[in-house]
């Protein structure tokens, strides 16, 4: 008897143990699969995040939007378009057709004509219910309506900026931050606007704080995770991040001064001009 239930004892253990290891695994799961249907919606990419342009003229200003219309299964339907200007030596504007696409773990590869003829392959992956990347490759691209383009391609972080929405919940773990979205995903090595802010988790899917390099530019993420823009104060210095959440440098401010550092001067000259203890210019010599 008393050999019996010790076997009924340890069954039962057994059984405990493996419960908790299957809650454990899917707690901190962060790059499991995202179901297709959370991604309808419209996807904007900006020079403020990682826009990135090869083979072009200077540093143009450029423009992404991803417009998803359909998600059924592993189907997605969606168009996209590009806009680039540089200056006023260089632009262009392209808009694909319409192109629905079978994803293979949240990628697929894909054939693109745009409405006025050009044509390309291209790479959309699926990264969070708030994220979608592309990539698309061309040689001949109509400038201006009168020209070829050079060969580029475009890979862009494209965030959500309207459409449905996947409301999802904080978690804590180790002492950490994590963001669980509704599909069961959790937000991991990307950006995520969430609450109206934008907040960065790591490839674990840890919610970042402090200074963060993104796509050669400095962002700075509050104690509480979310993304600092306009003047904020780091220590005792300030700085000023613009509207995309990027560190400003070299530069003036209105009336004040921003070093190689980010950091705002004060009681200098910066050229001809002066700043005083404030940060403020007062004179000019």
């Amino acid at each position: 008897m008393e050999q019996r239930e010790s076997k009924r004892t340890l069954h039962l253990l057994l059984l405990a143990v493996a419960a908790v290891l299957v809650v454990g695994i899917a707690m901190f799961a962060p790059t499991q699969a995202h179901a297709a249907s959370s991604y309808v919606g419209t996807y904007r990419a900006e020079d403020g995040w990682n826009a990135e342009y090869n083979g072009g003229q200077g540093a143009p200003a450029s423009i992404v939007d991803v417009m998803v219309t359909s998600c059924k299964g592993s189907k997605i339907t969606f168009k996209a378009s590009q806009s680039y200007s540089a200056f006023s030596t260089f632009a262009y504007y392209i808009e694909l057709n319409q192109i629905t696409v079978t994803l293979k773990n949240n990628v697929a590869n894909f054939n693109w004509t745009s409405v006025n003829g050009s044509k390309g392959v291209g790479v959309i992956k699926l990264v969070s219910p708030n994220q979608i990347d592309i990539k698309l490759n061309t040689t001949k691209v109509n400038i201006m309506g009168d020209m070829t383009g050079p060969d580029h391609q475009v890979f862009r972080h494209c965030m959500r900026i309207g459409g449905s929405t996947s409301a999802g919940n904080w978690k804590r773990a180790d002492g950490k931050w994590l963001y669980q979205w509704s599909n069961g995903a959790y937000a991991a090595n990307q950006w995520d606007k969430i609450g109206g802010k934008w907040y960065y988790f790591s490839g674990q899917g840890y919610m970042q704080t402090g200074w963060l390099r993104d796509g050669g530019k400095w962002y700075y993420l509050g104690s509480d995770g979310a993304m600092r823009t306009g003047w904020y104060k780091v220590g005792k210095k300030w700085y000023y991040s613009n509207a995309s959440g990027a560190m400003q440098a070299n530069k003036w401010v209105g009336n004040y001064y921003l070093t190689k550092s980010g950091a705002m001067a004060t009681n200098t000259w910066i050229g001809k001009y002066h700043v005083n203890a404030s940060g403020l210019w007062d004179k000019t010599r």
